[in-house]
C-alpha cells in the first residue's frame, strides 16, 4: 500500500512538513486539501492499526492542520477575511485536534506556542484547546494513549486498573 500510495501521492508518506509548505506556501483548494486529509487519515490508520512502530504523534498534529487549512480557506473565501489569517486557523486547528486526540490540553497550548515560536495565539490556543477538551470528554472518547494501554494489556491478558473501588 505504501508502494502505489507512493508512486500515487507521495506527499502523505513524508513526516509532514512537506504536507505542511503544500497548504502554507500554495493556495491549495479545499478538494484537494480533503482528498489528502482523508488518504492521510486512512493511511495513518492502516499504519497504527498494522501494528508496525511508528508514532501517532505527527500525523495528528498534520490532520489538525488540513482541518484547520480547510476550514480556514472556506472562511477566508466566504468573509473575505485576509488570507494572511490562513496560518492562525491551521495553528490553532492543530493545537485543537490533538487536545481532543491526546486529552492534554496545556501541552498542546504549549507545543503549538513552542513550535510557531510566539505566545501572540496564546489566548486563542487556551480557548479552543480547553473547548476540544470539553467538547471530546462529553462525547465520551476515550483519549488515544488510554486506549493504546488498553489494548497492550489485553493483548496480554491483564485488565486496565479503573481507580479504587467505590
Amino acid at each position: 500500500m505504501a508502494g502505489i500510495l507512493g508512486y500515487l501521492l507521495p506527499s502523505v508518506l513524508a513526516g509532514g512538513h512537506a504536507m505542511i509548505e503544500m497548504i502554507t506556501g500554495h493556495r491549495l483548494l479545499v478538494s484537494v486539501m480533503l482528498v489528502l486529509l482523508i488518504v492521510k487519515f486512512l493511511f495513518s490508520a492502516f499504519c497504527f492499526g498494522s501494528g508496525a512502530p511508528g508514532g501517532i504523534f505527527f500525523p495528528l498534529l498534520i490532520l489538525g492542520a488540513y482541518i484547520g487549512a480547510i476550514f480556514g480557506t472556506i472562511i477566508i473565501t466566504g468573509t473575505g477575511i485576509d488570507a494572511c489569517y490562513l496560518t492562525n486557523f491551521i495553528t490553532i486547528a492543530m493545537a485543537g485536534f490533538f487536545t481532543a486526540i491526546v486529552r492534554a490540553p496545556i501541552t498542546g497550548i504549549l507545543l503549538i506556542a513552542e513550535m510557531t515560536g510566539t505566545f501572540e495565539h496564546f489566548l486563542s490556543l487556551a480557548v479552543v484547546c480547553i473547548i476540544s477538551y470539553i467538547v471530546a470528554h462529553l462525547l465520551g472518547s476515550e483519549p488515544i494513549y488510554e486506549s493504546l494501554l488498553g489494548r497492550i494489556l489485553a493483548k496480554n491478558g491483564l485488565v486496565k486498573n479503573e481507580g479504587p473501588e467505590k
